[in-house]
């Protein structure tokens, strides 16, 4: 169960988070980007949140840092700041 649950955090930072950080999709997008980005990146989020209500202690998954703790580090500092 330990590790579908964090491989699951994890892919909900790679598939649905991570992607639309990306310079080239952002590109792609052009005008109205930032808000296109912010408005996805948020859902992901709250995605995510609500999936830690079930797994989450001191991290992520637990008590012990895990892969969507190392996933979801780098994303949240970018997405603070858009």
């Amino acid at each position: 169960m330990y590790s579908l649950q964090v491989r699951a955090l994890a892919e909900i930072v790679n598939s649905a988070i991570q992607p639309l950080q990306n310079s080239k999709v952002l590109q792609k997008v052009g005008e109205g980007k930032e808000e296109w980005a912010r408005f996805f990146i948020e859902r992901g989020l709250k995605g995510f949140e609500k999936m830690l209500e079930t797994t989450a202690g001191t991290y992520c998954y637990g008590d012990q840092v895990t892969m969507a703790d190392l996933c979801l580090v780098p994303q949240i500092y970018n997405a603070s700041n858009r």
